[in-house]
């Protein structure tokens, strides 16, 4: 019992010097800001202040049953009352790295009040848990139409068709508010949504060549990755709907910006977000054509059954199997995402990889539905394993 206390009291000891070397650092920027000029800075602030905020909530929230699950959720995993709050610590970190260091920079702070609105809704939304989806849609398209208007964050090109400003304004907000929604389907395992945000901006950062998306990706990246390090290695915190309609919202502008840049072909991030985006395109499909409302929330998404078939069964412990399956999806996507960004110039190669990613993913999704995903593996497994034997054999 005496070990414990002690264990607690250094915890808490290391933690209060950790918050307050992050305060002093984040609070003496402007007094010695020639030397804390570089982005890599601003990086570290975003995922120190993340990581800070995050150990905070778990201390004073994670008791209560605020911003808690009240609802049994259809497409839950879960059965653990589990703080959905971990957009808070991103949006947080975020606003206040960006109104700290970037508060004369319009463009930032325009995309930072934009976010705020979004993240807003989602919170309000994990509160109530009781949103109409229409409403919720409605209030959507606010944050949508004002980055629209003060950031011209619009789509005029679709492959090679040109859309005239009515028709690229109203196509631009169904596809954000369909990207947002993307991004809050597959949040259903532990770094899911999280792990593929991460990704995204990671690559963004990588293409881009214009200064205020590179700033934006990084802090977005970093903040990211001191909830998604938590979660997935916890479990004790979860994006909630507020993060889930951040990330998705900053993602899906982003790559709105970034497909209008000269040196890069329209198509890169549509290919590069083509998971999510497909994922809930095929649920839609797949309720529709069983004649529910493609509203309606289910466990049939491709992630929740390749853990309620394969990996809850093989590993014991819920926690592992949950990240493990996460991190799986996140390795598959991973490494097809270093392929998009080696094609990034080439809209012919990257429309035949969007065409080969529904045709893989609908294929092992009919895998998993019919059991047949451990006979498809092994079957893989013993072709290595013959061009293996047969070059040892020619050896």
């Amino acid at each position: 019992m005496k070990a414990k206390k002690i264990t607690s009291l250094k915890k808490l000891i290391f933690w209060g010097l950790f918050l307050t070397g992050v305060s002093i650092v984040f609070y003496s920027g402007r007094a010695f800001e020639e030397y804390f000029t570089s982005k890599y800075f601003y990086f570290l602030t975003s995922f120190l202040l993340s990581g800070s905020i995050i150990f905070l909530i778990l201390r004073l929230i994670s008791s209560t049953e605020t911003f808690g699950d009240k609802t049994e959720k259809k497409h839950a995993i879960h059965t653990d009352h589990i703080p959905r709050i971990g957009g808070l610590a991103i949006f947080l970190s975020i606003f206040l790295t960006s109104v700290f260091f970037f508060s004369e920079n319009k463009e930032i702070i325009f995309f930072i009040l934009s976010s705020t609105i979004i993240f807003i809704i989602g919170l309000f939304e994990d509160y109530t848990q009781q949103l109409p989806p229409v409403l919720r849609l409605i209030m959507m398209s606010v944050p949508v139409i004002y980055i629209l208007i003060s950031l011209n964050g619009i789509i005029y090109d679709i492959y090679y068709v040109k859309l005239i400003f009515p028709i690229a304004v109203v196509f631009t907000i169904i596809s954000v508010i369909g990207f947002i929604n993307a991004i809050n389907i597959i949040d259903g395992l532990n770094g899911l949504a999280s792990g593929i945000a991460l990704l995204g901006f990671l690559f963004f950062y990588l293409a881009t060549e214009n200064p205020t998306i590179e700033i934006l990706t990084g802090i977005f990246f970093f903040a990211t990755l001191a909830f998604f390090l938590v979660n997935i290695t916890t479990g004790k915190i979860f994006l909630g709907d507020g993060g889930s309609y951040l990330l998705g919202f900053s993602l899906a502008e982003i790559a709105i910006f970034i497909s209008n840049e000269p040196y890069l072909s329209p198509w890169f991030p549509f290919a590069l977000l083509i998971y999510p985006v497909w994922e809930v395109l095929f649920s839609m499909l797949r309720r529709r054509k069983k004649g529910k409302s493609v509203m309606d929330a289910d466990k049939l998404h491709l992630h929740t059954l390749l853990y309620r078939r394969y990996f809850r069964k093989l590993i014991k412990n819920p926690l592992k199997a949950n990240s493990l399956t996460s991190l799986t999806i996140l390795t598959v996507i991973g490494v097809l995402d270093i392929f998009v960004y080696s094609i990034r110039e080439n809209v012919y190669l990257l429309t035949i990889y969007t065409l080969f990613f529904i045709i893989f993913y609908t294929y092992i999704y009919h895998l998993i539905v019919h059991f047949k995903l451990g006979k498809f593996i092994n079957k893989i497994g013993k072709l290595f394993a013959y061009k293996k034997l047969k070059q040892e054999n020619i050896a």
